[in-house]
């Protein structure tokens, strides 16, 4: 453990050496694995007329790198050998022992695989083909996503040039971590929160456990932990607005459904194929991924959220704009807007009501959002997933918080029991009555 290196984010604790240790270990022990396979190829004599590819699944599996889509949590190995027989299939830079600087996403590796085969990638594939008689051009960026993780709602996108990482956080308003239980099966988990309650961490430590901003930038030659954010700075204007811009029109062309929240995304689609049904309605996601944008923060056109738009998006007969309408009045305190939209048919757009008016409303208007959140919670009559979004801002807001650890009244699915989403609605009860 002494010699495992740590990135500046975790705090240098004996329970972070171990993981981290037992993490470098791991990579050891896999590379045996993968060395007796290689044997058995030869053995089988197969080794000279087989193409090998080597990949991870993921970045590393230590808290703010999995499931995360920092460089951290999105960067994985990538070997490939070709043999001798098959060069004519290589890329021109490949060579033996060689490293190519071309991005490469996952997306890619089903292409890849058609063209070695030299068969066209079908229409829908998002992917470029890098080995093989069909191999297109190096892509200029690769696009990393994040949502919801288990019990926990969060939304963020994330594209790189391979130097720079530019990330959108659709939720400025919340943390980068709250308690997942999952991931605090990880000890280093633990003992870095703990270190947070307490104070103890250093400012790149400690803004993990923070409310994230709308926008961040980070170079990964200088900063290659990815802690320090430049989109604030002057100087890097121009490659924030290359990457927010590259980023939006990526979203808009393979109509990135996540752009809707969880449970309207389920109303829409029902039992369908969301890929599907977002292109049967001929959805105009150029206006949806503006939105998106502009409603929690990050603008093209002039500084601030504009109270005027909000409005409009509050009086749409289209659920997902009322929501992002209380989205933006949640965080620019438009409490008129979010009286409009709080008693929402919608659930979902009365969550983000409520949750603004719980931090900008006077003392009838909070009451009035508690009651809208308690109900919502305790029906029984939602989706899990919605229950599960008013779970989320609940537990941020100390006294919905203390009025549900007060609560023995277990909370119902409306899925059948022991589903998944039933189980997050469990686990975030559990969490909230052990942490009063």
């Amino acid at each position: 453990p002494s010699k495992a290196p740590l990135p500046s984010y975790h705090p240098d604790l004996p329970e972070v050496r171990r993981d981290w240790a037992q993490y470098y270990d791991k990579l050891s022990q896999m590379d045996k694995e993968v060395g007796k396979i290689l044997r058995g190829l030869e053995e089988d004599g197969l080794a000279d007329s087989t193409i090998i590819f080597y990949y991870g699944d993921h970045g590393s599996g230590m808290p703010r790198s999995k499931r995360w889509p920092f460089n951290s949590g999105l960067h994985v190995p990538l070997i490939v050998h070709v043999p001798k027989a098959y060069q004519s299939l290589a890329p021109e830079d490949y060579q033996a022992g060689g490293e190519s600087e071309r991005l490469v996403s996952f997306v890619d590796f089903a292409p890849t695989l058609l063209s070695i085969a030299d068969r066209p990638a079908g229409e829908s594939m998002q992917g470029v083909a890098f080995l093989g008689k069909r191999s297109g051009p190096a892509k200029d960026y690769l696009v990393g996503f994040r949502g919801r993780m288990d019990e926990r709602v969060d939304n963020v996108r994330s594209i790189t040039d391979g130097r720079y990482v530019y990330m959108k956080h659709f939720y400025p308003d919340r943390p980068y971590l709250k308690h997942v239980e999952y991931m605090f099966q990880t000890p280093t988990t633990a003992v870095w929160k703990s270190k947070f309650d307490a104070g103890e961490l250093t400012d790149a430590q400690a803004k993990f456990w923070q409310n994230k901003p709308h926008e961040e930038l980070f170079d990964l030659q200088a900063d290659p932990d990815e802690t320090i954010n430049l989109a604030t700075q002057e100087k890097y204007a121009d490659k924030v607005e290359e990457l927010r811009g590259a980023l939006m029109s990526r979203l808009e062309a393979i109509k990135d459904v996540g752009i809707y929240p969880e449970p309207m995304m389920l109303d829409l689609c029902g039992d369908e194929a969301p890929y599907d049904v977002v292109r049967e309605k001929g959805t105009s996601f150029k206006r949806l991924v503006d939105i998106a944008f502009t409603m929690t923060g990050t603008t093209t056109t002039k500084p601030g959220l504009n109270p005027e738009r909000i409005q409009r998006l509050a009086e749409s007969g289209q659920a997902l704009a009322r929501y992002y309408a209380a989205r933006g009045a949640s965080l620019s305190g438009d409490i008129a807007t979010l009286e409009k939209v709080i008693g929402d048919k919608n659930p979902t757009v009365a969550v983000a009501a409520s949750e603004g008016l719980r931090r900008h409303g006077d003392k009838a208007q909070r009451d009035a959002a508690a009651t809208r959140i308690l109900e919502i919670i305790q029906s029984g009559s939602f989706h899990d997933l919605v229950v599960v979004d008013a779970l989320n801002v609940a537990d941020r807001d100390k006294e919905l918080f203390d009025t549900l650890a007060k609560s023995s009244k277990e909370l119902k699915s409306s899925q059948k029991k022991g589903s998944r989403t039933g189980k997050y609605i469990a686990r975030l009860q559990d969490y909230i009555q052990r942490n009063p």
